[in-house]
């Protein structure tokens, strides 16, 4: 309590001063910026998003071990640092922890959370979605996607979930769905022509969660959204006709087990041109959120782990040349990057994948420091604030404004003021309430 009453007190000192703070000075990449920033990133699958059955909510958080996976532990999340990546998607169901009026248990949102922050603390981006939730599992809906069956509960997700990660920074970003399609083929096999139907309620639902987002308060009126869309497919990327602001990406997922399995890989680079060349037509970026290679199942493509090793280098190099980021499928098993339990490669296979990705995208700094943290110890606390200041101040025992820039520039305009010293005196005290 005397730390934080501290805190509070240089809060209030410094907020007297004629530096007001507004949400303006809160930095908040684009949506161009964010997909420089996400590099080479996993996929933490078969956890969060695992679940008993549709509609059903009576095992708790417990759902998160139904598909076999251990829970998700710090462990983990600094095992994937350390490998050197720089984004970690955390695909969440929600559906199975609601009632009949989709209101989420609160200890699911509590554990979803303390994975987010655990994951955030680690120093990565974060993709937060839904992801089996009703426009996919759609057991009501025997025939396509209708935007009328699914858009109460979309909706619903959103109104909750936007609003209890309002104020997290920009590292947290929303994707509004996944894989979002027909329950009897798949959008991609449909050609440059995807149903209609499909894509106009896509766009809907699409439409509707930016709107809950946007207007959720805190910093979910600039938060980076990455919109689904039809399938995760370069036909529903293709379709797409709008982009309602400078904070929006969307998504595309790349399995290539057949170029696997025939060891042609030409069409992998085709595919990342294509990419390319919409994302430039349509004037926003696109993320491959979920890209695998199987590592560890016996599969009806048979693939070889050597093919696979080559398929992913081309791959990630041939997206990486436009600056589209990847994030490898990992479900604990059959395209296992890493044993849940020892935190080591699974495999060769899975090591081959992994630094495919890595050494195109460039390996993330484990040791590069946190913004703010001015004594480089690893944590935001007082003493970050006062060496802050007697920078400033241009005391001789501080460290030198010039050498420390790129930690202290909190508000990202390029410049170290007082601005910057209020809003890490904010950063400090959400560390330690």
């Amino acid at each position: 309590m005397k730390i934080l009453s501290c805190l509070l007190s240089i809060a209030v000192v410094l907020s007297s001063m004629v530096f007001p703070v507004c949400a303006d000075n809160t930095r908040f990449l684009t949506a161009w910026e964010l997909q420089s920033e996400l590099r080479a990133g996993i996929n933490i699958g078969n956890s969060l998003d695992a679940f008993q059955g549709a509609g059903i909510a009576d095992y708790g958080v417990g759902q998160e071990t139904y598909w076999g996976n251990p829970r998700i532990t710090r462990e983990l999340l600094q095992a994937f640092a350390d490998k050197g990546f720089s984004t970690v998607r955390l695909p969440v169901t929600w559906s199975t922890h609601t009632t009949g009026d989709y209101v989420i248990d609160s200890a699911w949102l509590a554990r979803v959370k303390e994975v987010v922050e655990i994951a955030l603390d680690e120093g990565f981006y974060v993709i937060l979605n839904s992801h089996h939730d009703s426009y996919d599992v759609n057991p009501n809906n025997t025939d396509r996607l209708e935007y009328e069956k699914v858009a109460d509960e979309v909706s619903a997700i959103w109104a909750q979930v936007a609003p209890y990660f309002k104020d997290y920074p920009d590292t947290l970003v929303f994707e509004t769905m996944n894989e979002p399609n027909n329950p009897n083929g798949w959008t991609w096999y449909n050609g440059k022509n995807p149903d209609p139907q499909l894509v106009d309620a896509v766009n809907r639902l699409n439409s509707d969660a930016y709107n809950i987002i946007r207007n959720s308060g805190g910093n979910n009126d600039k938060r980076n959204i990455i919109f689904a869309t039809a399938g995760a497919s370069i036909e529903g990327l293709n379709a797409i006709t709008d982009v309602p602001d400078e904070h929006i990406l969307f998504e595309v997922h790349l399995y290539p087990n057949a170029e696997v399995a025939s060891g042609e890989t030409t069409k992998i680079v085709h595919t990342a041109d294509e990419i390319a060349e919409i994302q430039a037509r349509i004037g926003a970026p696109v993320v491959i959120d979920e890209c695998g290679f199987i590592s560890d199942w016996d599969s009806s493509y048979a693939e070889d782990g050597d093919r696979s090793i080559v398929a992913a280098k081309v791959m990630f190099e041939a997206l990486s040349k436009y600056g589209i980021p990847s994030a490898l499928w990992d479900n604990g098993y059959g395209f296992g990057i890493l044993d849940r339990k020892t935190y080591e490669y699974k495999n060769g296979t899975a090591e081959g994948v992994a630094l495919a990705a890595l050494n195109a995208y460039g390996v993330r700094n484990p040791n590069q420091p946190k913004l703010g943290d001015i004594d480089n110890d690893g944590y935001l606390t007082v003493m970050d604030i006062v060496l802050y200041k007697q920078s400033l101040a241009n005391w001789t025992s501080a460290p030198k404004l010039s050498d420390i820039i790129n930690i202290a520039d909190i508000d990202g305009d390029g410049k170290t003021d007082i601005l910057d010293v209020v809003l890490l005196t904010r950063e400090v005290i959400q560390a330690h309430a």
